[in-house]
């Protein structure tokens, strides 16, 4: 466990250095974020640093496995899918490649995931246990893919996709520490540490940002975790699902809400909740730190709660969600800018 430790903290150190590189040659060969209308910072910014964030995660996941801390069906997962997912979100970040060639490169992780762990186990609702077989897997694809692009989404504002990768992280490994199941943890933290060594530079300001490098890889990696995890019996989908809460339920009604108004959902835009709340507040910061309050003060003691009460877990969940439903609605997440009249960068930059 001491050399764990050691690899843990040595990836935290690694993702400072492998970002600070990163951006170095970043400004170099022109490789910026140039601000437009859907932006949310103000000046050219070196966009794909979370690759430093994958490299690290790769070689702790490698020396995991050598101390016997982790199964080959999950260290081949990760590195298939996470190859794909990393590659086409770097190209994606250099040269801009078509929604179409992404998704389909998402299934194809996706598919991967699901053959090597195994599929999807039956589906456990506290008061009885669902025998879904196929429509299991079905609903895992599914769910897996759009897991990796709504983490794509909610990369927006500076330090909200690391910090929630931090937190979830963070609180998944106390929920299997409560549980009694060990194995797992240091995965957890190794991405815990990984995140936040990103965080250094991504925190707002940011001197650099994650891309889809990053983005598509954390959102495949949690979606991994989640089914690994599941398949096991440590945790159930439910909380995943209530640690996740912020993100997912931001990203599916904005979809939802942009769908119901005809707009081309799958068009970039500036009109999730967490983007409505910064152009109220005009600070990333803040947005951010309240984005964590209602993670650590809301989200985590229900999920602990879920695990003390296996039976009520479907309650739980309904039960964490629903205040962030009302939130979203009432900062009107999935209304685009132009219909407020007025402009995200004017807000951000005052």
């Amino acid at each position: 466990m001491n050399v764990a430790l050691l690899i843990i903290l040595l990836a935290f150190v690694a993702t400072i250095g492998l970002v600070s590189a990163f951006r170095t040659i970043a400004y170099r060969y022109h490789l910026l974020d140039v601000p437009n209308a859907r932006s949310s910072h103000a000046s050219p910014t070196p966009r794909g640093g979370g690759i430093g964030i994958v490299i690290s995660f790769f070689v702790g996941i490698f020396l995991l496995h050598f101390l016997g801390l982790m199964s080959l069906p999950l260290l081949v997962s990760f590195v298939v899918g996470g190859i794909l997912l990393a590659c086409i979100g770097l190209l994606d970040d250099l040269h801009h490649v078509p929604a179409r060639v992404r998704i389909f490169v998402h299934f194809i992780a996706g598919c991967s995931v699901l053959y090597i762990l195994g599929g999807m186990p039956p589906l456990d609702l506290g008061f009885v246990i669902w025998d879904w077989r196929g429509l299991g897997v079905v609903v895992g694809l599914l769910g897996l893919v759009w897991l990796i692009n709504l983490y794509n989404f909610m990369d927006g504002i500076d330090g909200l996709a690391g910090s929630e990768a931090l937190f979830v992280a963070i609180a998944v490994a106390f929920l299997l520490f409560l549980k009694g199941d060990y194995l797992l943890i240091p995965v957890f933290l190794l991405l815990a540490s990984a995140a936040g060594g990103f965080l250094i530079w991504n925190w707002s300001p940011a001197r650099v940002f994650m891309g889809d490098t990053g983005s598509g890889f954390l959102g495949f990696v949690f979606g991994t975790l989640l089914i690994a995890t599941t398949l096991n019996g440590a945790l159930t989908p439910w909380q995943w699902l209530i640690l996740l809460g912020c993100f997912w339920v931001d990203a599916t009604l904005t979809l939802i809400h942009r769908v119901i108004r005809g707009e081309p959902w799958y068009q970039a835009h500036c009109s999730h909740a967490f983007q409505q709340a910064v152009k109220r507040t005009g600070c990333h910061e803040r947005v951010v730190l309240r984005v964590l309050y209602i993670n650590i003060l809301w989200l985590l003691p229900i999920a602990i709660l879920s695990i003390y009460f296996p039976r009520w877990t479907l309650f739980l969940t309904i039960l964490a969600i629903s205040p962030l439903i009302v939130l979203c609605i009432l900062l009107k997440a999935g209304i685009s800018v132009s219909h407020e009249g007025y402009d995200l960068l004017d807000t951000v930059t005052e």
